[in-house]
């Protein structure tokens, strides 16, 4: 199946895609914990790690992990008009190549790990 992009539709333009970029950092639990430590206005009241569902054959399912965080920076970029194209080309893009072997989840670890975390703070 052929995913013409959206730059050579002309939904996007090239010079709008090459000047994008999306940082991404995930702290771990112990610098979430000395952070809210630290800053002092906060106690930590909960924390809880859990896992994500990573199913690579189901294409929506990582599109859909993917939107949940990036959507916000995409549409103040590129507008909310190309998302739900964007994203239903991805996950079709995932769930072709799934099956093929081409996409292992250890591609989506280095970006979004498996395990997630939580947790809720109280200010002082």
């Amino acid at each position: 199946m052929q995913h013409p992009s959206l730059i050579l539709q002309g939904i996007v333009k090239a010079s709008e895609m090459d000047s994008f970029n999306l940082p991404y950092y995930q702290p771990s639990m112990e610098e979430v914990k000395m952070v809210a430590r630290d800053e002092g206005s906060f106690d930590l009241v909960e924390e809880q790690v859990f896992d994500l569902n990573w199913d690579v054959a189901n294409g929506g399912n990582v599109a859909g992990i993917i939107r949940a965080v990036s959507e916000s920076m995409l549409a103040s970029r590129f507008g909310e008009t190309i998302l739900d194209e964007l994203f239903s080309r991805f996950a079709a893009i995932v769930a072709e190549l799934s099956p093929q072997g081409e996409v292992e989840i250890r591609y989506f670890h280095n970006i979004f790990p498996e395990e997630r975390m939580s947790s809720i703070l109280r200010r002082k």
